[in-house]
């Protein structure tokens, strides 16, 4: 959320101008107390954050333009989330550093692959006339909201760059649970005198993503697919058993007259038809995963995801792969139920008297 660091009314012309009544109105500018957003209905956890664009020098050189994050680690910490696999170490290590050294930041692997910065260096930023010196405590690939392919980026203490230079209007980030209304927490700020000018809702984001008209034709395509294979799948398993049953007659009644009973034969049965499927699924799953990881990353050719931050990563849920046994175990199911049916029904006493004559 963005808010207003202005009393609303409050003049911000200079004499005479618009707004001003000859006297010279000012801008009351005044940094809305943070406590209030923890206590808001829904909220699980808050944190400030400032990015700021800035000029990144090292060792007496400029390294051009970069993106400097400034936050609270403790309080980010209980609000961000990220994946483990993105960087060398977990985010908290990285928030654990900061919160040992006041002045230190924490650098993108760019600065350190293309202008060689090292752990323990000093880099100065500059903010508008004045610069500020940090000294680097650690490397990062990617960080919450900054992407390392529009430009470097750094993470520092909020506190440390509010001490050196002048407090200027941050971001606040919300984590919420499933019954946070964003209505009701603008209206709460609204009563406590916070106004809010912006907000980007990550709920609404994916909302707008899942009605997107590409995800929506490839998942739906998919989904027939899917439906298609598995109706497939059934009228074979059906078709497969009953001509089974009829071609071998001939046999069922041999083991019949052997001494085998019906419960033995359906067991035998049974243990056919779990193996032949049960193979059949545990390659299917080892051949779908394998074919999923080799075309699937395809997908963002055409999806226009090429270069994107995060790198692209194939999942393979584990839901999913639910329904999928699911839907097999209870077409087996079904399948063991019309296995008994024609089995009690087939007359395998004249099996082999049928057998002689033929």
């Amino acid at each position: 959320m963005r808010e207003q660091w202005a009393l609303p009314g409050s003049g911000s012309m200079g004499p005479g101008g618009a707004g001003g009544d000859g006297a010279g109105d000012q801008l009351v500018v005044f940094e809305p107390p943070f406590y209030i957003h923890k206590e808001l209905p829904g909220v699980e956890a808050a944190a400030r954050v400032q990015k700021l664009e800035v000029a990144a020098r090292s060792a007496g050189q400029m390294r051009g333009r970069a993106q400097l994050m400034a936050i609270d680690p403790w309080d980010f910490g209980r609000v961000a989330w990220t994946r483990e696999d993105l960087n060398e170490h977990h985010m908290n290590a990285y928030l654990n550093l900061l919160t040992q050294h006041h002045e230190g930041v924490l650098v993108s692997r760019e600065l350190v692959d293309r202008y060689g910065v090292r752990l323990g260096d000093w880099v100065s930023v500059s903010l508008g006339s004045q610069e500020i010196d940090f000294y680097v405590i650690g490397v990062v690939d990617y960080w919450p909201t900054l992407y390392p392919d529009e430009q470097p980026f750094g993470i520092a203490n909020l506190n440390y760059l509010q001490e050196e230079y002048v407090i200027q209007p941050y971001d606040v980030w919300l984590k919420v649970d499933e019954t946070a209304r964003l209505s009701e927490i603008v209206t709460a700020l609204r009563d406590h005198g916070v106004w809010v000018i912006g907000v980007d809702d990550v709920r609404g984001m994916l909302i707008e993503g899942r009605r997107d008209p590409q995800r929506m034709g490839l998942f739906g395509m998919l989904s027939i697919g899917f439906l298609v294979a598995v109706a497939i799948s059934l009228m074979g398993f059906f078709f497969y058993t009953f001509l089974s049953l009829r071609q071998r007659f001939l046999q069922f009644g041999i083991l019949r007259a052997i001494g085998l009973s019906i419960g033995q034969l359906v067991g035998m049965l049974f243990i056919e038809q779990v193996l032949s499927v049960g193979a059949a699924v545990a390659m299917g799953t080892v051949l779908g995963g394998w074919a999923s990881r080799l075309f699937l990353p395809f997908t963002k050719v055409s999806a226009d995801l090429t270069g994107s931050v995060p790198e692209f990563m194939i999942v393979i849920s584990g839901s999913d792969l639910g329904k999928i046994y699911l839907t097999l175990g209870g077409m087996l199911f079904f399948g063991l139920i019309g296995l008994v049916v024609i089995l009690s029904r087939m007359r395998l006493h004249q099996a082999v008297k049928l057998g002689e004559e033929v």
